[in-house]
């Protein structure tokens, strides 16, 4: 649900956002850019737009009891979470960025924007919780599918 707001959020963001170069500031006037001059962004709706529809998914396999594996599921959460920090960052960084003068940055009348990246932040959060549930659930299992190479580093897991 939190990536649902969050992606909706960011898509409902279409004027506000300064730049992110004086050119663009100047071809958007003073209404300010959409989300959709930024990549960091769009990169933001896209990975959470795809994470919400991987959830739904998840949730319709375990109502059929098609489950993933655990390791699989791991390994999913924690690209998504990379994916999504990765982005998260960027957008922060760009939001904090100063066009003109001191005072007037990227995300200065961007309330929606701002919005998203504190419920991105929590998305995040939440998914690295999961992933450790995931990881715990995988290791109760001795890690089954863990490719032989990698199996050394679980001999020191406790469960």
């Amino acid at each position: 649900m939190m990536a649902l707001t969050t992606f909706s959020f960011m898509a409902k963001q279409t004027e506000g956002l300064a730049g992110p170069e004086l050119s663009t500031l100047n071809d958007c006037g003073e209404a300010g850019c959409g989300f959709t001059k930024f990549y960091q962004f769009k990169g933001v709706v896209g990975v959470y737009a795809g994470f919400w529809a991987y959830t739904v998914i998840l949730i319709a396999m375990y109502l059929i009891r098609k489950a993933p594996p655990p390791g699989t599921e791991f390994a999913s959460y924690a690209l998504f979470t990379a994916a999504m920090a990765t982005f998260v960052v960027m957008s922060i960084t760009e939001c904090a960025s100063v066009v003109l003068s001191s005072d007037y940055y990227v995300c200065k009348n961007a309330d929606y924007s701002l919005v998203s990246l504190i419920f991105a932040a929590a998305t995040i959060v939440l998914n690295c919780l999961t992933c450790a549930f995931a990881w715990r659930q995988w290791g109760e299992l001795k890690f089954v599918g863990l490719p032989k190479t990698l199996s050394a580093l679980t001999k020191t897991y406790p469960g």
